[in-house]
């Protein structure tokens, strides 16, 4: 599913696209509530997804250092009829980019300063630690792994693990990696650093660090220099990197397939 996003004119959108895999390829399904410059996602355990993401209007980097409007709305989905219904919710100041489900059903969101909780169950948020974050993965044990780059730093990134039930961090790591560089968890739990930009240049650089030794290496670099790319984890167990923008800015809408010898 792809939500929201900036158009050519600049301006937040409200499409909202399902990629399918048997053709490769994306259609429109509708719109959302909300346009949305950088929603975070969530499927909950009934098939719903949760959307929340910055108002238009607002400044993103102006949620590095201060809350802002945050919108929600949660979508029930009619699979047999391919539509849906909207209901909109009332969220928490933030800038929340990143969803994670809790074995609890309770959903994790992170955002550049802080993070929530979600609770389908009562449609309510709640603040939480005082950290943020760009990305933030389950660890398959009920414990999340949030990164985010450090300020004075662009170029390193912080590494928390948390128990978010019980609003603890349990360890934390520095991994040296390009800022803008894309992050996913491979299944067997180390993190894949790809990409990025330093300092003007973009880069294919891939780091792979493991959370369980606190070890890094550097492996093979992506066919294709790019910075802020989506990543995610396929089926197959190979990292998928989606979009991102070059130099001049400019979005590229290549999508390239990673592979680590030995992960699952």
């Amino acid at each position: 599913m792809a939500v929201g996003g900036v158009g050519e004119d600049e301006a937040a959108v409200r499409g909202l696209e399902m990629f399918e895999p048997g053709p490769e390829r994306f259609r429109e399904v509708g719109g959302t509530l909300f346009e949305y410059q950088d929603p975070a996602l969530a499927i909950l355990r009934d098939g719903s997804v949760l959307v929340t993401g910055a108002s238009p209007d607002e400044d993103l980097y102006r949620f590095r250092k201060e809350p802002g409007d945050v919108r929600a709305e949660l979508l029930r989905w009619d699979p047999e009829a391919h539509s849906y219904q909207a209901s909109p919710l009332s969220a928490p100041p933030g800038a929340y980019q990143k969803a994670v489900v809790l074995p609890s059903g309770r959903v994790l969101l992170v955002g550049f300063h802080s993070n929530a909780l979600f609770d389908p169950g009562t449609g309510r948020f709640g603040n939480r630690l005082p950290f943020g974050g760009r990305h933030a993965f389950d660890d398959g044990q009920g414990r999340v792994l949030v990164v985010g780059p450090l300020g004075s730093n662009p170029n390193l990134f912080h590494v928390r693990q948390v128990d978010a039930e019980a609003g603890k961090t349990l360890h934390e790591w520095d991994v040296v990696a390009s800022e803008g560089a894309a992050v996913v968890r491979l299944g067997d739990g180390r993190l894949l650093f790809a990409g990025g930009r330093f300092p003007t240049k973009d880069k294919a650089d891939v780091v792979l660090f493991d959370p369980s030794s606190g070890l890094r290496a550097e492996l093979a670099g992506l066919l294709h220099r790019r910075a802020r790319a989506t990543a995610l984890l396929g089926q197959d167990g190979r990292a998928l990197f989606i979009g991102g923008d070059l130099q001049s800015d400019l979005p590229t809408m290549i999508v390239e397939r990673y592979e680590v010898q030995g992960a699952r």
